[in-house]
């Protein structure tokens, strides 16, 4: 990510010798890599094309953003569509009715509410493997509640 990643090393040799030193440029920790990435992502600037064609520019017009983005930053040519002002934006969307996070059918269905359905789910299943060298399955059906936007 940066400067603040880590050397790691590890030692190689008899009984915990260490006869040779093996060192790598370690990555930083996953909560760190997606705290940046997350930043990132609410810091992104909108861009369109030129006029020309040949480059980007800022969209929003004010005395602050006249800078540029820079290389490591997030950029994005058009805004998200806010699925919750369209009348049947979320209908039929899978949403977990128990989940209280990010996917929650509170959440995903704009407070419109949600149905649970008893339905049937296909897998793969009894696999094993044949010489040589493929995996052979069955398909299973079984019976779950799954909850949908209404």
């Amino acid at each position: 990510m940066d400067k603040e990643d880590s050397v790691v090393c590890k030692c190689h040799g008899v009984s915990g010798a260490c006869t040779i030193k093996t060192c790598w440029q370690g990555l930083a920790p996953f909560r760190t890599v997606g705290d940046k990435l997350k930043q990132n992502y609410d810091g992104a600037m909108q861009v369109a094309f030129n006029k020309d064609g040949t480059g980007l520019r800022n969209t929003v017009r004010s005395k602050r953003s006249k800078r540029r983005a820079s290389k490591e930053e997030l950029i994005y040519l058009k805004s998200s569509p806010n699925l919750c002002q369209k009348p049947d934006g979320m209908v039929g969307r899978h949403c977990n009715s128990t989940s209280g996070g990010d996917n929650d059918c509170d959440n995903l269905c704009c407070g419109r509410g949600h149905e649970t359905k008893l339905v049937t789910v296909k897998e793969r299943c009894r696999c094993s493997f044949q010489w040589c060298c493929y995996v052979q399955c069955e398909e299973c059906e079984r019976q779950e509640y799954q909850s949908f936007c209404k």
